[in-house]
């Protein structure tokens, strides 16, 4: 599951996504392609059945059933290739080519693999494996399907789809998942900005250890982009602010993913992501502030359902331990990772 906002300015568009990490029924995969005039989607179940959504101008069209033994064992085929695909050499846009977005998820042992393709420019280096799969996804309106004639559309989305953290994820699921992920990270945040036509992602990533990366990338006005990487370790006592801070009930008891309302006048965006594994779940906060010009020229501030004054602290500290740290050096030729592992 894939839920998606772009967020479109004179200068820049910027695609801000929610990727469904599993659901309780498995499935094969599931590809969406959302393009200027339409978009169609499938998921497709071990069992061979397959819910199919095509949207036009003139609304959506919903179908499901089993999918022909050739189209499966087609599908089948095409799976490994995909699932070889590094998510973090995709080129992640700030500027796009042309209306042609191509999400994938496939299943693997370890999970979903999940694809984000901002336009077709960001395909070519595997358009060996995905134009397949596209060439697939555009069949489905030849299989014969069932059209279900009053069905609400879904977006291919499980209905038991989940993301840890979310109200959805079944309890001891929830736990597992904090368990686990706790063995690795004490927390990632992620923060994307715009001020005018001026774009900055930061990212922070701090073990259990107290070891961090951090991540700074700018892009400037022709999506030239300019990362630089820093690796170090915080001290007993800085370790010990931070899980303070993170154990803190404005932090630890807040239950939301606020995000920014589609098409939101913006000069000044900051959206923010914090993942915290906990005991018995996967704590994702997501948070957005934005200044923009309303209807009468005047300058409003848009701010998400979070108190923002229980993310001082951590702001603050992440300011002063880490973005601001003396002696730390950028590490030569270093590839970002956006902060996805160590």
């Amino acid at each position: 599951m894939t839920l998606s906002l772009a967020w479109l300015a004179p200068a820049f568009a910027q695609t801000y996504q929610s990727t469904m990490k599993g659901t309780r029924t498995p499935i094969v995969m599931r590809v969406q392609r959302l393009e200027r005039y339409s978009s169609a989607c499938a998921v497709v179940y071990p069992d061979g059945r397959a819910h199919y959504e095509m949207t036009l101008g003139n609304g959506t069209s919903v179908y499901e059933g089993m999918l022909p033994a050739d189209s499966q064992n087609q599908l089948k085929s095409l799976l490994a290739a995909v699932a070889a695909i590094d998510p973090g050499s995709i080129v992640h846009k700030t500027r796009i080519d042309d209306v042609d977005m191509v999400l994938v998820s496939v299943a693997t042992p370890n999970g979903l693999h999940n694809l984000e393709f901002s336009d077709p420019s960001t395909r070519k280096p595997v358009k060996e494996a995905i134009d397949p799969v596209l060439r697939w996804l555009a069949g489905m309106n030849r299989q014969h399907l069932p059209e279900l004639k009053k069905a609400k559309a879904t977006n291919c989305i499980p209905a038991d789809a989940f993301e840890p953290g979310s109200g959805k994820t079944p309890a001891r699921i929830a736990a597992a998942m904090g368990r686990s992920m706790s063995e690795h990270m004490l927390m990632r945040i992620s923060v994307f900005g715009a001020d005018e036509d001026a774009l900055r992602e930061r990212c922070v990533l701090v073990l259990p250890g107290g070891q961090y990366r951090y991540e700074n990338t700018s892009v400037g006005e022709h999506d030239e982009r300019s990362t630089r990487v820093y690796a170090g370790a915080l001290d007993a006592d800085e370790l010990a602010r931070l899980k303070e801070i993170l154990d803190s009930p404005g932090i630890r008891n807040a239950e939301h993913k606020a995000e920014a309302p589609n098409g939101l006048p913006a000069r000044d965006i900051e959206s923010i992501e914090l993942t915290i594994p906990r005991d018995d779940q996967v704590q994702v906060l997501r948070m957005f502030s934005a200044t923009g010009v309303g209807a009468a020229f005047t300058t409003v501030k848009v701010d998400s359902d979070l108190d923002a004054r229980a993310m001082n602290p951590l702001r603050s500290f992440i300011h002063t331990a880490i973005e601001k740290r003396k002696g730390v050096e950028p590490i030569n030729n270093a590839v970002a990772n956006r902060c996805s592992e160590y």
